[in-house]
């Protein structure tokens, strides 16, 4: 009856194994994986693609400007605030954004957004900018 005993809990020892988490198993690979590396012909094709796709925003950037300009002359201001916001979604600057954003700030009376457009031309180093719209803000 011992060695009956005995030979169950052994089986029953040998059959335990060590808790396993499913962290402590590898991930099983896929065989038929589906990933297929671009040729070179197809990294020109979008390389080129990108690259019209940028000049094509920066023409919109251009004509987004030109067009705040004209409504800053005709002293619409939220009209030039609608296009300077337009042609900073198309992902470039310059000096005369900076420029037209802090006088439309500065004609509709928000001081601390006119502030915080002359902190980012210092950010971009358009000190020309930022030394006319802190003058203008100093005379208010």
């Amino acid at each position: 009856m011992k060695k009956i005993i005995f030979l169950a809990i052994c089986l029953f020892i040998h059959n335990l194994n060590a808790q396993v988490n499913r962290y402590d198993k590898p991930i099983p690979a896929n065989p038929q994986s589906t990933f297929v590396p671009l040729t070179m012909e197809q990294m020109r094709i979008i390389a080129k693609g990108r690259a019209i796709e940028k000049e094509n925003r920066k023409k919109r950037f251009h004509k987004y400007v030109d067009q705040s300009n004209i409504y800053i002359k005709e002293k619409k201001w939220n009209y030039a605030l609608e296009y300077i916001k337009r042609a900073e979604k198309m992902g470039f600057v310059n000096e005369q954004l900076y420029y037209n954003k802090g006088i439309a700030y500065l004609n509709l009376n928000k001081k601390s957004k006119l502030k915080k457009t002359i902190r980012e031309a210092k950010k971009m180093y358009y000190f020309e900018v930022v030394d006319l719209l802190t003058v203008k803000l100093n005379s208010l």
